[in-house]
């Protein structure tokens, strides 16, 4: 996969493909096209205007890892927006995210101290995180990723915590903050399960967690209802019923607002999205 923007990927482009060929010509690789996949960045503007050293509003990195960090740095500019849309970089930004990155900090040192079985809520919320930072990884959607890990903090500000979710979330964090990370991994003392060495060494020894997909289902299900396409009730159910179309039919069959719609008529066919639709067709 090639990740490039407007300024550089025609001639990069160029460059690569040109060394491939010459290479696939002198028998060394079997394929003549350097990347399957084009993905192109966006780009990240300051104030609402492009950077040029004419305007004199070119952001100097070094100058906010002095000052708040480099994995806070790292953290707001993948935080901005969507990676294919870039962003408007905000030094009032940056506040938030050092905030978020030393809460973190403080919560993992009083979970190693509680060192307490998590609570369901929490429970649940960690495995929905691991799935959902892995998916948007995938995806390079890193915006929604660090989204998903702010909401299992926000939860786990009024919880107690553990070595295990400490462990875990620097597992997590890595891509984002490589340097938190290592020090939530080094804190926990907890060396992974797939690790494949005794010695327990850097996080990034310690392999991708992984979620257990059950405990990422939510309790209550919403399920909508449709006379001929249009919605006329909506209700929630147990996850394990949602997917049961006999079920769902029952209780829509026994609303009023359902009911109503069907007086007078015969329903000639059911259609039933699992988890989701209920559609009756008269």
């Amino acid at each position: 996969m090639y990740i490039g923007g407007n300024e550089h990927a025609c001639m990069h482009l160029l460059y690569s493909r040109f060394i491939t060929m010459a290479l696939y010509d002198m028998g060394l690789v079997g394929f003549q096209e350097p990347f399957k996949r084009f993905y192109a960045h966006g780009l990240i503007i300051k104030d609402g205007v492009k950077m040029s050293k004419s305007r004199g509003n070119v952001v100097n990195p070094e100058e906010y890892m002095d000052k708040y960090g480099a994995d806070a740095l790292r953290m707001y500019l993948l935080f901005l927006g969507q990676y294919s849309h870039g962003g408007d970089f905000r030094d009032s930004g940056m506040q938030g995210m050092l905030r978020f990155v030393n809460r973190i900090y403080s919560l993992a040192v009083q979970a190693v101290k509680q060192d307490a079985k998590l609570s369901q809520p929490l429970e649940k919320k960690l495995h929905q995180t691991i799935k959902k930072v892995t998916q948007d990884l995938e995806k390079l959607k890193f915006n929604t990723a660090i989204a998903g890990l702010m909401e299992l903090v926000n939860l786990w500000s009024g919880e107690e915590g553990n070595r295990e979710l400490v462990a875990v979330l620097a597992r997590l964090m890595a891509p984002f903050a490589p340097f938190l990370a290592e020090e939530l991994w080094e804190m926990s003392g907890v060396p992974a399960a797939d690790q494949t060495s005794d010695v327990r060494g850097f996080v990034l020894n310690a392999g991708w967690p992984k979620h257990d997909e059950q405990l990422t289902k939510e309790e209550l299900v919403e399920i909508v209802v449709q006379v001929n396409g249009r919605v006329r009730e909506k209700f929630k159910v147990e996850y394990k019923a949602s997917s049961n179309k006999q079920e769902v039919l029952e209780l829509a069959q026994a609303s009023e607002r359902v009911t109503k719609h069907l007086a007078g008529k015969k329903v000639k066919k059911v259609v039933f999205v699992p988890g989701r639709l209920l559609n009756l067709v008269t």
